[in-house]
């Protein structure tokens, strides 16, 4: 064997040698993760009693309690969110889902408890848009104030101030809208990616009777005047 081959085969020997001590390195780390996994026991026991408090507080109050670390980025936990909260004796996983809540979610690597932010609701506030506009009378033309206004398809609500314009938070571009007000026909708009809208609502002729207060009791504005025309 000549010089060149000896140097060859030294440095195929010194090439499988690191590819021996890097498998067996990965195979130690990952075994060593395995191992550490079960150092969160979920099932231990804690006692929160705050109030209005922040989480990373409450975190801390935690990792004293149960043995754990807590990691996050601040990017995804508000961590000056404040919590009020009464916990007595409950296992670590049920202060944790009453921690985080739906916006929130955990997951467990070695002995740590990493806190981030629900996909479900990542991706239902990148689907938010915010709706404003202006709802008049029909017949008039005159702002109306106090109509009720309802996302169809979620709890999103809100109300026309003074001057009949209103500012809305829903989670779709191609919401439906629903106005209603006494007095009026009840109207459905859909949004479809418009963030300014004018509404006119229609009177409603039946609920527009006016209604007489009488010392007996109540009755109609047509059917008082029916009463009155025998004495004209």
């Amino acid at each position: 064997m000549n010089e060149k081959q000896m140097r060859n085969t030294v440095k195929c020997e010194s090439i499988r040698t690191m590819g021996i001590k890097l498998f067996l390195f990965i195979t130690l780390f990952f075994a060593s993760l395995t191992v550490n996994a079960g150092n969160v026991d979920i099932n231990k026991r804690v006692t929160l009693k705050v109030e209005n408090e922040s989480i990373k507080n409450i975190f801390h109050k935690i990792e004293n309690q149960a043995d754990v670390h807590f990691m996050y980025e601040s990017s995804q936990v508000n961590t000056n969110q404040k919590l009020s909260l009464r916990l007595n004796n409950v296992t670590l996983e049920q202060a944790l889902d009453k921690i985080c809540g739906v916006a929130l979610r955990y997951e467990i690597l070695s002995n740590n408890i990493v806190i981030k932010k629900n996909q479900k609701v990542a991706n239902s506030d990148q689907n938010k848009i915010t709706v404003s506009g202006t709802v008049f009378g029909g017949d008039d033309n005159m702002p109306l104030p106090g109509v009720g206004i309802k996302d169809k398809t979620s709890e999103a609500t809100a109300t026309t101030d003074f001057d009949g314009t209103f500012k809305m938070e829903i989670n779709a571009s191609e919401a439906t809208l629903i106005f209603s007000y006494v007095g009026y026909v009840t109207q459905e708009v859909k949004v479809n990616g418009t963030q300014n809208i004018t509404v006119k609502l229609g009177a409603d002729v039946k609920q527009l009777q006016e209604v007489i207060v009488m010392g007996y009791g109540s009755v109609k504005k047509m059917r008082f005047l029916e009463l009155l025309v025998p004495f004209l």
